[in-house]
C-alpha cells in the first residue's frame, strides 16, 4: 500500500494569508485582548476554500454519430 501527502498551500500562499490577516487586523484596529484570536480566524477563513466535483462527459460522448 502506498501513502501520498499531498500539501494544501504553498509557503507562498501561507505568506498571503497571514500577511492578509494581519493587514485586515490592524485595518479594523481589533482590541489588543481580542488580536490573538482575530488574527487566526482571519487565516482560517482567508485559507478555507470550497472544492467541487463535477463529472466531465467522456470524449466518446460528444461526437454526434
Amino acid at each position: 500500500m502506498r501513502q501520498s501527502e499531498y500539501p494544501h498551500n504553498s509557503p507562498e500562499q501561507v505568506r498571503q494569508y497571514v500577511a492578509a490577516a494581519l493587514e485586515l487586523v490592524i485595518e479594523l484596529d481589533v482590541p489588543p485582548e481580542l488580536r490573538e484570536v482575530a488574527f487566526a480566524k482571519a487565516v482560517d477563513l482567508f485559507s478555507n476554500k470550497q472544492v467541487f466535483w463535477e463529472q466531465v462527459p467522456a470524449l466518446a460522448n460528444l461526437r454526434p454519430h
